[in-house]
């Protein structure tokens, strides 16, 4: 009875892995899709660039500034628009970065960054990937269960001798630390904090909830993994 409990719980968790690898996979064949029409847009705006300076140089010597300014206010649009491509120096993490930006700006908000990941922290993938999802998921599910707009999810990646830091900051409209998922089908949500806690105690690490009380009521995740170089 015992082998075969222990088989089926096997079975679970290799399904469990297989699941997340090919989610993970579905998450980096989206962001090279946005990767490449970033590159396009970027190519797009190069090639033009170099007739629109002589243009606006030409209207700069003749003293023609108004015409220059309206010249401009086009181009200045078009670079706005370029895809901006979000990197933490590990490619699927930035995988995970740009499809979730690219969902937090379907409802008016935006995920920034700073800081890399240290090349040398011996962490798998799947396990980075796993934090940055659910954590970003979380940040970004909390902004549209308010209808917020114009807001930032804050990542910030910091780094000491042999410590890992991860922080994810965003809005929050409550003091409360712990987050109930609002959706309907509520029984399969609510593992995010879980998953994340499952895998910074994997490698000996920290997690830490706080409510910042500033200007707004700000949500923030800190976790700490320690780790050793080969």
């Amino acid at each position: 009875m015992i082998a075969t409990i222990i088989q089926r719980n096997q079975r679970f968790y290799y399904q469990y892995v297989a699941e997340l690898n090919q989610h993970y996979l579905n998450v980096e064949i989206e962001y090279f899709k946005i990767y490449e029409i970033a590159q396009q847009e970027t190519r797009k705006v190069k090639h033009d660039m170099k007739n629109h300076m002589y243009v606006l140089k030409e209207l700069l010597e003749e003293e023609r500034y108004q015409e220059a300014k309206i010249y401009l206010e086009p181009l200045t649009h078009q670079v706005d628009n370029i895809k901006r491509i979000l990197t933490s120096g590990n490619e699927a993490v930035d995988a995970i970065l740009n499809v979730k930006n690219e969902k937090a700006q379907k409802s008016g908000n935006e995920i920034l960054i700073e800081g890399t990941l240290n090349p040398k922290i011996q962490m798998a993938s799947i396990d980075l990937c796993t934090i940055f999802a659910n954590a970003l998921d979380n940040a970004i599910e909390e902004l549209e269960r308010y209808g917020a707009k114009g807001e930032q999810i804050e990542v910030q990646i910091l780094g000491q001798n042999h410590i890992q830091m991860l922080i994810f900051r965003n809005t929050t409209f409550t003091k409360e630390k712990k987050r109930r998922t609002k959706k309907k089908d509520w029984q399969y949500h609510g593992f995010g904090m879980n998953n994340i806690k499952e895998v910074v105690n994997k490698y000996q690490g920290d997690i830490k909830v706080e409510i910042e009380e500033k200007e707004t009521l700000k949500y923030v995740l800190e976790i700490i993994i320690p780790f050793t170089t080969k």
